[in-house]
């Protein structure tokens, strides 16, 4: 009878994600010329030119800025159900981990049990008895040896059943690693557009005291959107 060794439960290394998912980028408020109560003088045409100009160009960067958060928010809910589901299949394979635990224990509880019996035969060869006693121990021995072959077989096949666990573990730490990477990613992506929000709020709030409150002339508006 052979001695079987052992497999060895697979390692699973199921870290965190790497950063936590950051808040909501904020909304920007919303800005207009000529919405004001300014008692400065009125804007040259060329004032009211660049106002509009800059007027344009932050419409045009608030709905980037827009696309890009609901980009982001889009991406964070993605990233959200990925981690659950990589969740449920952690549950299953350490569900099986657990299970090749209890087939190691029983397995090594036997490997003890087979070098007890073999030292136990050797001896019994040794001493060369024979007669009714002889055969009774020869007979207690030999069904002893089969049952633990029974045992023996039935453990190889808990174990050839449960042979795919470790690439299980080892593709779930592949799917860790990548959300871990792209947490992360997302984390830099987030915090740079909260900055850019930031930035492109004080640069609508500099247009509002510079341009929002001030007084112009219906006519110049026309002519420069006329082309003038």
């Amino acid at each position: 009878m052979t001695q079987s060794t052992p497999r060895l439960l697979p390692h699973l290394t199921l870290m965190a994600l790497a950063a936590a998912l950051s808040a909501p980028l904020p909304a920007l408020a919303q800005k207009s010329l000529g919405g004001g109560s300014g008692s400065g003088p009125v804007m040259t045409r060329e004032e009211l030119r660049t106002c509009l100009k800059q007027q344009a160009t932050l419409k045009t960067q608030v709905e980037q800025y827009e696309q890009e958060k609901a980009a982001i928010e889009r991406d964070k809910a993605d990233i959200q159900s990925t981690q659950k589901a990589i969740d449920a299949e952690r549950g299953g394979v350490q569900a099986d981990a657990a299970k090749i635990n209890d087939v190691n224990a029983r397995t090594e509880a036997l490997s003890k049990r087979i070098n007890d019996w073999n030292v136990r035969w050797q001896e019994f060869e040794r001493d060369g008895r024979s007669g009714a006693m002889g055969d009774r121990m020869r007979k207690r021995l030999v069904d002893e040896k089969r049952a633990m072959e029974r045992e023996e077989k039935a453990l190889d096949d808990e174990r050839a059943a449960l042979g795919g666990v470790g690439g299980g573990a080892s593709e779930i730490n592949a799917k860790v690693d990548a959300l871990n990477a792209r947490t992360v990613a997302w984390n830099a992506r987030q915090k740079a557009a909260v900055k850019r929000g930031e930035d492109l709020q004080q640069e609508r709030d500099l247009w509002a005291s510079e341009c929002g409150n001030r007084r112009f002339r219906e006519d110049d508006e026309t002519a420069i959107r006329n082309g003038k």
